[in-house]
């Protein structure tokens, strides 16, 4: 932040003092607290004073600081192959300069894993306590990142309606410190209902600690998207390419404790109808976001072609309908995992009066539609070029309505939120893929344009209004890059 005010080019040797104490600072004070609160944590568990001494020593003794140097380490994986080296390897994790959180938990995993398990501890029992703190840590941290300017990401420009605002460097880090809020409050909810739940609850040990690397996983590598950070292997990041195992892991590994503790529906205890719940939670926002993070890698790497440009002419613009098919991964998938959970599908297109909310909803997408395709670009193509447009409109807005306003929605109350916070978090997630295709402007109207269909959704009961609504705006904004001369 003191870089993006204009003040380390003013005060170049006092800023970089102050970040240097500012930022080291932080992370010092990330770990002391994740140890305190880990450590009140086991006690209240039952484990003794000694053996909390003893884990928490080899933690900050050992574990912390071998975190602490892979972190700087795995700088060298930035660099060309030819440059990798056991010498600059270790190089880089004695004295060098910047940090990478991924390989700053992996290492310490392993490390306490094996020690506790050597101690003959409850390694799994102590590694939830532990990640059930690392958001917590990591939002202090990401708060010197936030202040000192590093991880930020690229130039945001604001334009609405032909109306320039500002610009401003995104700022990553703040997305980061929300993320993980949000990430800590679930983290803690499945905590309680295994630790503090009934005796069965306990059989799902070990959840927290999948949980943290699935969700976090997920979230990093889209926000890997908006940072300017190197892609080193094909196409990816290194913490893209790291991510892909923390999904890979503990999404495994959460199926396995599910299977391991399937029973029967009359046969589940309250902790455990809850437990099950915030877990398919959490696996369907990972999916969301992996598969959102996934198509646009298979776009940029052109294994993918994006549906939605300038057609050359009238098959191009009919093969835009074939194009877009891959893009209903996640709708698709989100009829499975509606269906996992137990929730009503068909209900969703229930045709009901339409509430006033609607009208509103409806006006405002035809309205941002002629202002697309008449306001500033008169020169449209037509005839059977309208057929595309109209269909792949179609296909857009069932699949996002039912993946958006019906899936997340349903689930998320499902596992106990609120309506306005089920509402909200649909928004966002709405936004993000939004984001990604047309910038900073075009994700905040996503925003407020999801929360709009979320309030038609909870007044209607019903999703088909969202779609009618959706199947408007989607004229405009699939019909200008199309149809424009």
């Amino acid at each position: 932040m003191f870089r993006y005010l204009g003040l380390k080019s003013a005060y170049p040797e006092v800023i970089a003092t102050v970040n240097t104490l500012l930022y080291h600072g932080l992370i010092g004070l990330a770990v002391i607290t994740a140890m305190i609160l880990t450590g009140k944590r086991l006690a209240v568990i039952g484990y003794g004073k000694v053996q909390i001494a003893v884990i928490l020593l080899f933690t900050g003794l050992v574990a912390f600081p071998a975190g602490f140097m892979a972190s700087r380490a795995a700088a060298m994986f930035y660099r060309p192959v030819s440059a990798w080296s056991l010498e600059t390897f270790l190089e880089y994790a004695v004295s060098g300069g910047s940090h990478t959180f991924h390989a700053s938990i992996i290492v310490p995993i392993i490390l306490m894993i094996a020690f506790f398990a050597a101690m003959r501890y409850r390694p799994v029992e102590i590694m939830d306590a532990v990640m059930l703190y690392v958001p917590l840590a990591h939002i202090i941290g990401r708060t010197g990142c936030l202040l000192i300017g590093c991880c930020w990401g690229k130039w945001v420009h604001l334009k609405f309606f032909g109306f320039y605002l500002c610009r401003f460097v995104n700022p990553v880090p703040l997305y980061s410190i929300l993320i993980n809020i949000g990430i800590f409050l679930m983290l803690r909810r499945i905590y309680e209902n295994i630790y503090q739940g009934s005796v069965s609850a306990r059989n799902y040990a070990g959840a927290v600690l999948c949980s943290y690397l699935l969700i976090y996983g997920s979230v990093r590598m889209t926000l890997e998207i908006f940072r300017t950070t190197r892609k080193i292997f094909f196409g990816l990041t290194q913490a893209q390419m790291v991510m892909a195992g923390f999904i890979l892991i503990g999404g495994a590994f959460l199926i396995f404790i599910a299977w391991r503790n399937r029973k029967p529906p009359g046969q589940t205890d309250a902790s455990e109808k809850d437990l099950r719940k915030m877990l398919s939670l959490l696996g369907l926002l990972a999916a969301c976001l992996t598969v959102i993070a996934g198509t646009f890698y298979l776009k940029d790497i052109h294994v993918l072609a994006w549906p939605i440009s300038y057609a050359v002419d009238l098959k191009s613009a009919f093969m835009a309908i074939w194009y877009y098919l891959p893009f209903l991964f996640f709708p698709v998938l989100s009829f499975f995992w509606l269906r996992a959970a137990g929730i009503p599908v068909g209900e969703a297109f229930r045709w009901n009066r339409f509430p006033p909310v609607f009208y509103v909803a409806l006006l405002c997408s035809i309205g941002y539609s002629a202002y697309l395709l008449f306001s500033g670009y008169p020169d449209i193509k037509g005839g059977l070029y309208w057929v595309p447009v109209a269909v792949v409109s179609i296909i857009n807005s069932v699949g996002e309505e039912f993946a958006f306003r019906h899936a997340i929605f349903e689930i998320f109350q499902n596992a106990g939120y609120s309506i306005s916070l089920s509402n909200g978090i649909q928004g966002i997630l709405y936004a993000v893929p939004h984001f990604i295709i047309g910038g900073a402007s075009f994700g905040i109207l996503a925003f407020f344009y999801g929360l709009l269909l979320g309030a038609v959704r909870m007044r209607a009961g019903s999703i088909t209004p969202c779609i009618i609504s959706h199947f408007f705006i989607d004229i405009g904004c699939i019909g200008l890059p199309m149809l424009s001369l």
